[in-house]
């Protein structure tokens, strides 16, 4: 299997984790290619794990991320009942850019076809005498430049979406990066270090009942902040100022608007 994953079309692979979920007696080599209803699981699931525009793509030229989306979509062709996932897709803001892009690649060849057709257009244009033929000229250049328009803002819309996938591709890594330094920070002192983790033998792990939860084997209180008395009584009176002085100006301002005997 994980040479045909290498070979293959995305879509075959689909198709094969289709048939391996929908296996008949005797269907182990049954021809994927003539299985309409394989074929539609394989696509859908494709759909699913945001691989639609790369069914054609050789499995094995897919990016990493976009290889870990497909082994989704194999797993989701075989039609699970349940499917336990930790974090499959972590880390994979950067590989968005690409899905968009091909999302986007139809849109983007035609508004290089119209632009290219815009210039000659004009080009000829400049050139005509007849006004019948101005006039042609003028109609095909005003209908270019309408779909120039909205093919435009579909492009746009495009380097709006990867711009938003690079910026949450550059959150993932920076987020990555303060993990790694507290990590350093934290195996740096042994007695902190103590309190997240600790090597321990079987034999403990057997003494609570193999549970391993952390806390029975990691000390992760931590101690409440020492208060000393006199600065706590040194705080209060300077409180106790405070206040008294506030009241004494709010006593003032009340006086000065009619509320003095108060």
């Amino acid at each position: 299997m994980l040479h045909v994953h290498v070979v293959n079309l995305a879509r075959e692979t689909g198709r094969l984790g289709a048939q391996a979920g929908h296996m008949e007696k005797g269907a182990l080599f049954r021809a994927t290619a003539k299985a309409t209803d394989l074929i539609d699981r394989a696509q859908a699931a494709l759909k699913r794990a945001g691989l639609e525009y790369f069914g054609d793509r050789i499995a094995g030229t897919l990016s990493h991320g976009a290889q870990r989306q497909l082994e989704i979509a194999m797993t989701l062709a075989t039609s699970p009942k349940v499917l336990l996932l930790d974090e499959p897709l972590a880390g994979m803001g950067q590989e968005e850019g690409e899905r968009i892009e091909a999302e986007y690649q139809s849109d983007a060849d035609k508004l290089a076809v119209i632009d290219a057709a815009l210039v000659e257009t004009r080009a000829k244009r400049k050139k005509m005498i007849q006004r019948i033929e101005q006039k042609a000229a003028d109609t095909k250049i005003h209908t270019l430049e309408k779909q120039q328009v909205k093919l435009s803002v579909k492009i746009a819309q495009r380097d709006e979406r990867i711009a938003e996938a690079r910026r949450r591709a550059e959150e993932d890594r920076q987020a990555v990066t303060n993990v790694g330094d507290e990590l350093v920070v934290l195996y740096a002192d042994p007695d902190e270090l103590l309190k997240h983790a600790r090597v321990v033998g079987l034999d403990e792990i057997e003494e609570n009942e193999f549970n391993l939860n952390i806390p029975r084997y990691v000390d992760t209180f931590e101690p409440e902040p020492r208060i000393e008395v006199k600065e706590a009584l040194v705080a209060l009176r300077n409180i106790d100022m405070k206040a008294s002085e506030a009241e004494t100006i709010l006593m003032s301002l009340l006086a000065k608007i009619g509320y003095g005997s108060l």
